[in-house]
């Protein structure tokens, strides 16, 4: 009677267990899709780092300004749907979020500046700071908030030299262990354990 119960008991589990993991597989499913959607929705999107919040600024102007600087003509009533700072620990320098009309010109924008590296002394709106006068700005992908904490614990074992690059590419952030190895797409921070314990 007893070893019959215990039988029940431990098939009740069994399946109870089997029900947590598939909701579990469903749920990191679903996490996935959300990460992806929201990922698509900042595609035309660029975020730019470093540049000092000045009285009266005018985006569409340093905007434009960064443009002929780095070679990309930008008439902000026809390239620029949006472009705003937002908040950040740091109010001295909040980031911009710069959302293109189309992303071929925002590609453009975000190579042109990688490539070129302005300094905010190259802006006429920032180069009387002499705190910031040296200071690089730095245009990035504007990454959905998973892809952000994906990519910022990747760019930490690049320093600590467990992993070799990362890199964000075409919505996803991909690392690579060494120069023979491939690129590895990481969907969350689970993916990049195995990364780890190298």
């Amino acid at each position: 009677m007893m070893q019959e119960m215990n039988s029940k008991l431990l098939k009740t589990i069994d399946e109870q267990n089997g029900k947590i993991k598939k909701l579990e597989e469903e749920n990191k499913s679903l996490m996935w899709r959300l990460n992806d959607i929201e990922q698509y929705s900042r595609r035309s999107n660029v975020q730019i780092n470093n540049i000092p919040v000045v009285a009266n600024e005018d985006i569409g102007e340093l905007l434009r300004e960064m443009g002929e600087k780095i070679g990309v003509h930008i008439d902000y009533k026809m390239d620029i749907q949006a472009a705003h700072r937002v908040p950040s620990r740091n109010e001295n320098s909040k980031p911009i979020i710069v959302k293109f009309t189309n992303r071929a010109k925002r590609d453009e924008f975000l190579v042109a500046a990688n490539k070129k590296k302005l300094k905010c002394s190259q802006l006429e709106a920032t180069k009387e700071l002499l705190f910031s006068a040296n200071s690089q700005i730095y245009v990035n992908n504007h990454l959905s908030p998973d892809n952000k904490k994906i990519f910022y614990e990747a760019r930490k074992c690049v320093r600590e030299r467990k992993l070799k690059t990362v890199r964000f590419r075409n919505g996803k952030v991909y690392v690579q262990r060494d120069d023979m190895s491939r690129l590895t797409p990481i969907r969350d921070l689970d993916d990049l354990k195995p990364f780890l314990n190298h």
